[in-house]
């Protein structure tokens, strides 16, 4: 259902959330900066909009995925690449929830 969509995208969107927020503590912290503050991600994902978690996502994978290639420490590699994956997750749960109700899309 529907609904069970949405709560799978909550469900990705909090973890990635999660990820931003322990990645800010370290060295990856300068790479995610370079995401647009206009991509900011509602406190409660269920009330989240799935088109911006959609373009937030993508930018989260690239600045992620960029900061895994500059990481010297394996740990901090790992990291990245935990978020660019979370991120892709997240992109892919709200994709389906708008393939399968195009109306929760804000007219643009």
């Amino acid at each position: 259902s529907n609904l069970d969509k949405r709560e799978i995208c909550a469900d990705h969107l909090g973890n990635l959330r999660a990820l931003q927020r322990r990645a800010a503590r370290t060295p990856l912290a300068p790479y995610l900066a370079e995401i647009p503050r206009c991509l900011v991600l509602p406190t409660d994902p269920r009330h989240g909009d799935p088109q911006l978690t959609k373009a937030t996502a993508l930018e989260v994978a690239g600045a992620a995925t960029r900061a895994a290639g500059r990481m010297e420490s394996f740990e901090h590699v790992d990291m990245a690449l935990e978020l660019s994956k979370a991120a892709m997750r997240a992109y892919e749960a709200a994709c389906d929830l708008l393939s399968t109700h195009p109306g929760t899309t804000p007219a643009e």
